[in-house]
């Protein structure tokens, strides 16, 4: 862990720990092809434009308390941040961002074609908001404790036969079962894309709203217990930061923690 890590602002950013970056054209970062894979506490970059940070095409990945950021600009099935192809697959504690600036028309934030189960994920956009926050197909994938927002509330969370299913989930989207509707800017710290902190706000909604779960999100994405304060937080982060920069409460939750 980084020694800053509860003040750092949350986006990939190679100075704060492990990291991996790809800036070639229409060449996915990561591409996990072997089945039982787990990946955990790693930053993913992909600069390139039709570009992602991570293609997962085998049965049974696990990911861990990652950050995935890329500027893909690709349409359809080759868009996304990340792309989640086969089955049975788990994400906890991740924050996808989507940084295009021109985002084509069927672009998302993750393309979710296979099945599988994400818990306390914050999946956002920094650029142009995408047609849909996923695009998904005939295979069921569960959503539970996450925070999905696409920058524009006219927009989709999912295209195509939808098998997605939600638990105290928000998103600046409204209409979808499962998903409270919120302002975007009030969830994060900060959502502009040269100033980027997805460490949750003073105030925000999904604060002490999501689904209680010792066994998959029972801490943060940078290690604090969960939950901090009366219930846990929807989405990657959990506690708040202040108003004027103070982290007191995740602070003191980091404190008992360690030595109770």
């Amino acid at each position: 862990d980084n020694a800053n890590k509860l003040t750092n602002a949350l986006f990939y950013n190679s100075a704060n720990g492990t990291a991996i970056t790809g800036s070639s054209f229409n060449t996915d970062t990561i591409i996990s092809s072997e089945n039982n894979t787990r990946i955990s506490n790693l930053q993913v970059q992909a600069t390139g434009l039709a570009s992602r940070a991570l293609q997962s095409n085998n049965t049974a990945i696990t990911l861990d308390n990652m950050i995935f950021e890329a500027d893909n600009r690709e349409a359809g099935s080759g868009g996304g941040a990340i792309a989640l192809n086969w089955t049975a697959f788990v994400v906890r504690n991740c924050l996808i961002i989507q940084r295009a600036t021109v985002v084509n028309a069927n672009s998302s934030i993750a393309n979710i074609t296979g099945g599988g189960d994400l818990y306390s994920c914050s999946f956002v956009t920094t650029g142009a908001a995408p047609t849909y926050c996923f695009n998904n197909s005939t295979v069921t994938s569960r959503f539970t404790n996450c925070a999905l927002y696409a920058n524009d509330s006219t927009k989709t969370i999912a295209t195509g036969p939808t098998f997605l299913t939600f638990t105290t989930c928000y998103s600046d989207i409204s209409g979808t079962t499962g998903v409270t509707q919120a302002t975007y800017a009030n969830q994060f710290v900060n959502v502009v894309d040269a100033t980027r902190d997805f460490r949750n706000k003073s105030g925000a909604n999904i604060l002490d709203t999501g689904t209680a779960d010792t066994v998959n999100s029972f801490i943060d994405i940078v290690g604090t217990a969960r939950p901090v304060g009366a219930a846990t937080d929807v989405g990657a982060w959990e506690g708040f930061v202040a108003a004027a920069g103070s982290v007191v409460p995740v602070l003191m939750a980091e404190y008992r923690r360690r030595w109770g």
